[in-house]
């Protein structure tokens, strides 16, 4: 996993990249439990399992949207950006591949054909009310 941290409010988390190759360990965590998009890379060997479960009703106030991109197959190029709008990093994601937006912002290029899975907290109420041009 590859934290990045703001360049204006430092050692504050605004990216994340997770390669797929790189998911060496039962369960890494992402983020501090305090961040509403709770991500984590997770390896199960063989034969192991999750325990049925679910999710109980919690009240929580979100702020923000934060996102995840999942990189189902393809490559893409993904600009990412500090929390001031200025460009903070530039990398390159194949399939396997996902990154988390925290905080800042992120611009993506499909390199070749690719095929992403989005994932952000809700609700969404449309691209007018969640998103400002950078």
């Amino acid at each position: 996993m590859e934290p990045i941290y703001s360049r204006t409010n430092l050692g504050e988390l605004v990216h994340v990249i997770q390669r797929g190759r790189d998911i060496t360990q039962r369960r890494e965590d992402f983020a501090s439990e305090g961040e509403p998009l709770q991500a984590a890379a997770i390896r199960l060997t063989q034969g192991e399992s999750v325990q049925a479960h679910r999710h109980m009703k919690m009240s929580r106030l979100i702020e923000s949207t934060q996102e995840m991109v999942v990189v189902i197959s393809g490559t893409i190029e993904v600009d990412f950006y500090d929390i001031n709008g200025l460009p903070i990093k530039r990398e390159v994601l194949k399939g396997g591949d996902c990154y988390v937006t925290y905080r800042g912002g992120h611009s993506v290029k499909a390199l070749e054909e690719s095929k992403l899975l989005e994932v952000k907290n809700g609700p969404y109420l449309g691209k007018d009310k969640d998103q400002e041009a950078i």
